[in-house]
């Protein structure tokens, strides 16, 4: 299932959820900066250990919080013009966090996972809008399509921008 909710992931329960940093595992928005703060010590000594990332790339913690099993750190693109790889790029931090909730879901033997991504199109980063959620959800689309067991991570795009939440809901209602 494939699914979006307009509002802010801080305050919601999921299995799984993702969040844009920078190359340094840093947060770059202030929902990726509010996820840190709950549980800043952990989390900073975690990041550290990660190095450096790079743009695409994803990477899980082992940090259970009140909220999440588990967080997913991924570099998304800046969006220059579209001519910089930028697409592929952010093709690709949704596939490697897909790979990473699907080899979650078989090591701990679940049934169904829920997978939310934080707006991966965040200020200093932004996408145009139909853009970025044509990508996302054809994205995860392909995937489904093509990995057939990947249906089993519920995935939820939550959006704390009412633009990326629109065209999110029109990409959702393709088929």
């Amino acid at each position: 299932m494939i699914s979006a909710l307009l509002g802010d992931i801080t305050r919601l329960d999921f299995d799984i959820v993702v969040v844009g940093v920078n190359e340094n595992y840093e947060p770059i928005n202030e929902i990726s900066r509010t996820i840190h703060e709950k549980d800043k010590e952990q989390l900073q000594s975690i990041c550290t250990k990660l190095g450096k990332g790079k743009l695409g790339q994803a990477k899980i913690t082992d940090i259970q919080t009140d909220r999440y099993k588990k967080i997913i750190h991924v570099v998304p693109p800046v969006y220059i013009d579209g001519t910089h790889r930028e697409s592929e790029l952010l093709k690709a931090a949704y596939w490697n966090s897909m790979v990473l909730a699907f080899d979650y879901l078989e090591q701990t033997k679940q049934k169904r996972v829920t997978l939310a991504f934080s707006s991966l199109n965040v200020e200093g980063y932004r996408y145009p809008s139909e853009q970025f959620a044509k990508i996302a959800v054809e994205t995860i689309r392909a995937i489904n399509l093509r990995y057939q067991e990947t249906k089993c991570i519920d995935v939820v795009f939550v959006c704390d921008h009412s633009e990326d939440y629109a065209n999110i809901k029109k990409e959702l209602r393709k088929r």
